[in-house]
């Protein structure tokens, strides 16, 4: 369990656009439409058009026509354009489609890999940072295995003490007990991250031979069956991230 970090939508938003992907995207669709626009004005020369003063002015205003065309996949003299314009503009209306869904897949995949990203995600991003747990549990065995140092804590008071007040970077616990946690303290500054990495069976115990087995077998089934446990927990577990 973190602290949830708290940051401007909009803000987030802007850091988390690729604008280096970006820029490249637009100068290569830049150079796309200078060559789609001198292919343009060489047929536009083969048909004697007046095209204006000079090479520069005529490449310029093919290149707004090749922007034209990606715009709307059109461009003029629909009558008689010509069989190797059509193929040109059609060509280039192509090329637009590409660029503009490139650029769509670069933005959205971007938004969602920022979303989800998090400084602490798993055991891997453990080390180096400052986490508590309570001593003698599987979750302190777990560390020690993995030979990270700990922060002990008493109770769940005191952990969550210490995160508020970044005493520490994270909580490593039982996953129901951290999103219990995380669903009534904190007023919705604390979240649980990562996946479960150490699956664990909880079980209740009662004497060998003991009729209450299958009472509660029976009792436990029923509130799976008729939603009862869903319930409970979303009112009580916050599901991690």
């Amino acid at each position: 369990m973190v602290r949830a970090e708290a940051e401007s939508p909009i803000l987030a938003t802007l850091m988390a656009i690729p604008w280096k992907s970006i820029g490249k995207l637009f100068a290569a669709a830049l150079v796309l439409v200078f060559l789609w626009a001198n292919v343009l004005w060489v047929i536009e020369r083969r048909r004697g058009l007046d095209l204006g003063k000079g090479y520069l002015a005529a490449i310029g205003n093919e290149m707004w026509n090749t922007t034209l065309i990606i715009a709307t996949g059109e461009h003029g003299e629909r009558r008689d354009p010509g069989t190797l314009r059509r193929i040109v503009i059609a060509c280039i209306w192509l090329m637009g489609i590409v660029l503009i869904t490139q650029l769509t897949a670069t933005v959205t995949s971007s938004q969602t890999v920022q979303r989800l990203r998090s400084t602490i995600t798993g055991p891997g991003d453990l080390p180096g940072k400052t986490v508590a747990t309570v001593p003698g549990t599987v979750a302190a065995d777990y560390l020690a295995i993995l030979h990270l140092p700990f922060v002990e804590v008493a109770n769940a008071a005191a952990a969550i003490d210490l995160l508020m007040h970044d005493k520490v970077q994270a909580i490593v616990f039982d996953a129901p007990t951290l999103q219990y946690w995380a669903a009534t303290s904190g007023n919705g500054s604390l979240q649980v991250v990562g996946p479960v990495f150490r699956p664990e069976k909880y079980g209740i115990v009662v004497a060998l031979g003991s009729p209450l087995r299958k009472r509660i077998n029976e009792a436990l089934l029923g509130v799976y069956q008729d939603g009862t446990y869903e319930q409970i927990h979303d009112k009580w577990f916050k599901t991690q991230r």
